[in-house]
């Protein structure tokens, strides 16, 4: 694997360094590192070193390593982090010696991978998995029988709705259309026992639903065919007739008395009272009270083949409930496939379905249209790949493998909290036994980031709730007043299990210069009467938040509050602005939000399609000009196109413009184009503070620039995508942040609040997706219906302990826990009860 170490002299100022020499890795190297650990790190020094073992610099052995991570900022960050280490090793200083002492790479090596990098950018490749499947789905295009002219839909609710809304304009001119819409309508309101005037909304909600459903599992082509309508009722009556014979028998001929009085009406109607106790019984002889004279023997084949039938047809019932929706989805699958065909778009996953079943056959095209042989894999991030994306990697990896490269992959299964859109944390064990390679497992022991009493803290209370996974997992899947049968149920024992291996080596040691630190458990009223609860929760933070933003945030340092949702977060930054306190959101580092980059896209638009006046507006309405605004107040009062009337009133500003487009029409790149527009109109040196957005797009443009055709593929690109893409957290922004608990994985911050300690599993999802099919799964049903609902509810249980998991391990300094007296459900705020986590630091 590392192999031994051979040195190298080389002299530095002020001293000479004796360097190490890491051979050129093979094989599988899997690093386990628990929050805080330093991954970034670890990954970023594994790629210097795959540098180091690849030179001399060359294009060729730059391009032989790819590192995928999942998010453009995420690929971003670890670009930038590669260049940085490299400038500090070219430049010999502190941190650059030390580097040099772990990668093994001298100043004048690391300033010629530097200037290999800058000469030979799109060789530099640290992307996205997502980016990397459509770059290979793009060059096979034509093998593949798509469009040359190939482009992506990022956001899948946005594609799913376009085909739907392509679904309801067929409605009238296609019967078999409406019949699928009437056969969804009826069950919408029949079966489900809805109502309301709007029952789009809800189809929607259901097609997006299946959607995930059918992603996360990756599957939905081989299932059996719903029953038939008419073979529902066969199998109704012909349990109605078996019932009123055997209560008929039991009842009227035998004269036995019923254990229970409405029992004798109840077997007799299996399909309206399934869920009676006298179907859960295993003989007959429970069904009746008082001594029992007569031979019962030949009725208990009769009760055993009942209650087999009642399974059968529950079974049924729960696949032709959910039917109709199922029937429609598959005719907007259908409609996406003619989007595709017209119109040349992927919508996000599909690319990742190509290749998964593609690659393995088109393997040498693959290498041909890379244009370079890969020797090296970098995953970041492992636990949230799912399965289609290993699917899709996996015959490249094989080969890298195979000719002696390696594969080297970093994550946390704790931190898998992206398990309802696809994350798939079992491949993290698996992928090394499924692939004939040797493993080096590797595990990052310290906390670099918390306080000491942090550390112990989460090290005390993770380690308490691995003792204690049964009686919690118990009390998840089936409430606090646990039922006799969930003690021997396999769904909870295979989860603890689970969670068992998952926590294992969850201590972590501390760093010995680690400051002492703080956690602080706050009581807040129970749950049970949620306004009550709000204003509990309200009221605390009002004592405390002054306090942190003067402590911290106008000290430079970082306080954050982190929830479960959106609408939760967006709901305390408000109420933080009551307070005085300025706050921030996720959503509002996005590049959206800024003028300036407005204003670009508006140019840019304009660039594209000069006719578009619309798009000469939002120019003129951004801050790049001082006069925009009242331009556009004097043009609406006038008769003249825009561009005429900014030829009378401001003829300079259109100079401009027209410099520009002809930049654009000598086929100067994107990147430069944004670049001659910055400096056309002074924006960096005039909007400092906007200097964050307009790096983050340029790096944004640059990425983009891959992947698309021109300036018309980058905007519509952009349209789909961009709404997502956000600049980093600086540290100078002096305002708390507000961030649900995924926006906050990967980041620290010096404090940390916890308000709302109120979730746990759902366990309400109504249609669950199982081996045989789609199924409506309610509580009571057949046992093979209920098990799957279990099932569901099992892995929000998962992720529901890592999302505390990842909480909890988000700051450096102090921790305040607001936590409730009591709620309403069994919760994450019930686990930290039981397992005693006020008095772990007592």
């Amino acid at each position: 694997m590392g192999g031994g170490r051979s040195c190298v002299k080389i002299d530095l100022v002020p001293q000479a360094l004796e360097l190490p020499f890491y051979p050129e890795p093979r094989g599988i190297v899997q690093v386990s590192a628990s929050a805080g650990a330093g991954k970034t790190y670890r990954l970023a020094l594994h790629y210097l070193r795959l540098l180091k073992s690849l030179s001399p610099p060359s294009e060729a052995g730059l391009s032989a390593v790819v590192a995928l991570t999942f998010t453009n900022q995420a690929a971003a960050e670890m670009r930038e982090r590669i260049l940085t280490f490299l400038k500090h090793m070219a430049l010999a200083t502190s941190l650059g010696r030390r580097l040099s002492m772990e990668t093994g790479l001298s100043p004048a090596e690391a300033e010629a991978w530097l200037e290999t990098i800058f000469s030979a950018y799109p060789a530099f490749q640290v992307r996205t998995i997502d980016s990397l499947i459509f770059t290979l789905i793009r060059g096979l295009a034509w093998e593949l029988g798509l469009r040359p002219d190939l482009s992506a839909e990022i956001r899948e609710e946005f594609f799913l709705n376009r085909a739907f809304d392509r679904l309801l304009l067929r409605l009238r001119s296609d019967p078999r259309v409406r019949s699928l819409f009437e056969e969804a309508l009826q069950t919408f309101l029949e079966i489900e026992e809805r109502g309301g005037f709007n029952p789009e909304r809800h189809f929607r909600r259901r097609m997006e639903e299946l959607h995930r459903l059918l992603r996360r599992r990756g599957g939905g082509g081989n299932w059996s065919p719903p029953p038939a309508f008419e073979d529902l009722v066969a199998l109704e009556e012909d349990l109605r007739e078996r019932g009123r014979r055997l209560s008929e028998r039991l009842f009227g001929q035998l004269r036995l008395q019923p254990r229970y009085p409405g029992w004798p009406e109840a077997l007799a109607d299996p399909p309206r009272y399934f869920d009676r106790a006298v179907f859960r019984k295993d003989s007959v002889r429970q069904l009746v009270k008082g001594r029992i004279r007569a031979d019962l023997e030949p009725l208990e084949e009769e009760f055993r083949t009942l209650r087999a039938r009642l399974e059968v047809y529950l079974k049924a019932k729960a696949r032709a409930e959910v039917a109709p929706y199922e029937r429609l989805f598959r005719e907007i699958l259908r409609e996406l496939l003619h989007i595709r065909e017209e119109e040349g778009v992927l919508q996000a996953g599909s690319w990742t379905d190509l290749l998964a079943e593609h690659a393995r056959g088109l393997l040498p095209l693959i290498y041909l249209k890379l244009g370079s042989r890969l020797r090296h894999f970098l995953l970041d991030e492992f636990q949230d790949t799912d399965r289609k994306q290993w699917e899709a990697l996996r015959p490249l990896v094989e080969e890298i493998l195979g000719s002696g490269g390696s594969l080297f992959y970093v994550g946390d299964v704790k931190q898998a909290i992206y398990m309802w859109r696809g994350g798939d944390p079992e491949l993290f064990y698996e992928v090394p036994r499924s692939l004939p390679a040797e493993l080096s497992a590797e595990i990052l022991p310290v906390n670099r980031r918390s306080a000491r009493r942090i550390v112990l803290f989460n090290n005390l209370l993770f380690s308490r709730l691995r003792e204690n996974l049964p009686r919690v997992v118990r009390r998840f899947l089936y409430g606090e007043r646990e039922r006799r049968e969930s003690r021997d149920c396999p769904i909870s024992q295979a989860l603890t299990r689970r969670l068992s291996g998952v926590y294992q080596a969850v201590e972590q040691e501390v760093l010995p210069e680690a400051p002492e630190g703080r956690v602080e458990f706050i009581r807040v009223p129970s749950d049970e009467d949620r306004e009550v609860f709000r204003q509990g929760v309200f009221r605390v933070l009002a004592e405390i938040m002054p306090r942190l933003y003067q402590a911290y945030v106008e000290k430079g340092r970082s306080v954050a509050l982190l929830v479960r949702e959106n609408q939760e977060a967006e709901e305390l930054a408000t109420f933080l602005f009551g307070l005085g306190i300025p706050a921030v959101t996720e959503r509002a580092l996005r590049l959206e939000n800024s003028p300036l980059v407005k204003g670009l896209l508006s140019l840019l638009k304009y660039l594209d399609y000069p006719a578009d006046e619309t798009a000469l507006a939002g120019f003129l309405a951004s801050p790049f000009t001082s006069q925009g605004a009242e331009i556009l107040r004097d043009y609406f009062r006038e008769g003249k196109s825009l561009e005429e009337f900014l030829a009378l009133r401001a003829p300079g500003i259109l100079n401009r413009l027209r410099r520009l487009s002809e930049l654009h029409e000598r086929g100067i790149s994107i990147y430069e184009l944004v670049q001659e527009i910055l400096r056309e109109f002074g924006l960096r040196e005039r909007f400092p503070e906007e200097e964050l957005y307009l790096m983050r797009f340029l790096s944004t443009v640059l990425s983009y620039e891959e992947e698309v055709l021109g300036l018309s593929d980058f905007l519509a690109r952009w349209e789909e995508s961009g709404g997502e893409e956000k600049i980093g957290l600086p540290r100078e922004l002096q305002a708390v942040r507000v961030f649900t608990i995924h926006a906050s994985k990967g980041l620290e911050f010096d404090a940390v609040v916890i308000p709302f300690l109120t979730w746990g599993p759902k366990g309400r999802g109504e249609v669950v997706l199982t081996d045989w099919g789609l199924i409506r799964a309610r509580r009571d049903s057949a046992e093979e219906v209920a098990r799957a609902r279990l099932e569901e509810k099992a892995r929000e249980v998962f992720e529901s302990l890592n999302l505390l998991y990842v909480a909890l391990t988000r700051p450096r300094e102090a921790l305040y826990i607001l936590l409730p007296e009591k709620t309403r459900y069994y919760t994450v705020a019930s686990v930290l009860h039981d397992l005693g986590a006020e008095n772990l630091l007592a």
